[in-house]
This record gives structure tokens, C-alpha cells and sequence, in this order.
């Protein structure tokens, strides 16, 4: 449990100083890429499927994220 709170702790850390130096357009498709994340995991390690309305609320996140990237990317 203490490696477990020294992992989140550093993750929380490294996310905190990302966040502070970097452009928030930069780290947006990493931030999304947890949802992935989360379903792949959750899959293999509690079996878990994601039912239909997960899904509809992960293409609705995942499409605004990518629609502002992309709404930025033509601003700069």
C-alpha cells in the first residue's frame, strides 16, 4: 500500500508540474489517453466490458478533446 501511495503521489507530482510549464493543448491527448487506459485495465484485470452508455460518454470526451486540439492548433 505505501509503494502504491508513492506511485500516485509521483504521478500526481509529474502531472502537477506538466500542467504548469507546458501548453494545456499539448497535454490534453495524454490526459484523454487514461480513459483508454482505464477500459484496457479494467478489462484485463476485473473482466470488466464497458456497456453502451460508457461508450457514448467516452466518444463524447474523446471527440471534444480532439475537437479542441484540433480548434487550437488552427488558432496558433
Amino acid at each position: 500500500m505505501v509503494i502504491l501511495g508513492l506511485v500516485f503521489l509521483f504521478n500526481f507530482f509529474a502531472i502537477f508540474q506538466a500542467y504548469r510549464f507546458a501548453d494545456l493543448t499539448l497535454l490534453l491527448p495524454f490526459d484523454f489517453s487514461r480513459l483508454l487506459a482505464t477500459l484496457l485495465l479494467a478489462y484485463i484485470f476485473f473482466g470488466e466490458i464497458m456497456d453502451i452508455w460508457s461508450g457514448v460518454g467516452a466518444v463524447i470526451i474523446l471527440s471534444s478533446g480532439i475537437y479542441i486540439v484540433h480548434r487550437e492548433a488552427k488558432t496558433h
